[in-house]
């Protein structure tokens, strides 16, 4: 009855520390060493490639690209992804129909750069350029250079 209680909790805690393994290599768990003064950040990937593809195919239609913005802001942590800010924040300062949110532009540049500063960045996949001070200057109305993909 011993033995057989044994290889049961045996069993128990290989497969714990497989999973646990397993986690880690997906970045589920973090089992590094930090200093004191350094923060772990939470990234969420929110505006993944399938959207980033939506994006791109719609980044030369307002319709589209309104509709794609909808639906963005209608997820959770939307504003927590770089690549999901970027775009809202494309639309926003390109779509003259809105007559310009300088507040919501301005807040939403102020939260990609805030991203950026903690090394979080947009997708590369997009075609319109994920710099935050390019990005920047969509706010004075000044042209925007591509991508390079």
């Amino acid at each position: 009855m011993k033995r057989k209680t044994g290889i049961i909790l045996g069993i128990i805690v290989i497969i714990a520390l497989i999973a646990t393994g397993i986690a880690a290599v997906m970045g589920y768990v973090y089992g590094g060493i930090k200093v004191p003064d350094q923060r772990v950040v939470v990234h969420y990937n929110v505006c993944d490639d399938k959207v980033a593809d939506k994006i791109n195919e719609s980044i030369y239609s307002p319709d589209k690209l309104r509709q794609v913005v909808r639906d963005i802001e209608k997820k959770n942590h939307y504003l927590d992804d770089a690549t999901c800010v970027a775009t809202v924040y494309f639309y926003y300062a390109t779509n003259n129909d809105l007559g310009r949110d300088t507040q919501k532009v301005n807040e939403l540049y102020n939260k990609m750069k805030s991203l950026s500063d903690k090394g979080i960045y947009a997708s590369g996949k997009l075609i319109i350029s994920t710099n935050v001070e390019q990005l920047g200057n969509l706010r004075n109305k000044q042209t925007l250079p591509r991508n390079k993909q």
